[in-house]
């Protein structure tokens, strides 16, 4: 929740800093198919490290 809130913060200051918003949903859609890539990789074997740093990547790509 802590980095969807700091992701969330940083568009929002992007998109008043350049006036720009028409290309953070193509943006968010992008780095959302790449955490659903990396979430189907997961394996019983997989450490909690790295999920957690494929969650962490899913859940940036839903605040932008």
């Amino acid at each position: 929740m802590v980095v969807l809130l700091a992701a969330s913060i940083g568009s929002w200051r992007a998109i008043t800093a350049t006036g720009r918003y028409k290309i953070f949903p193509v943006v968010g859609l992008l780095i959302a198919a790449v955490g659903r890539g990396l979430m189907s990789r997961l394996a019983v074997d997989t450490s909690l490290v790295v999920a957690g740093l494929y969650m962490l990547v899913t859940g940036v790509a839903s605040a932008w």
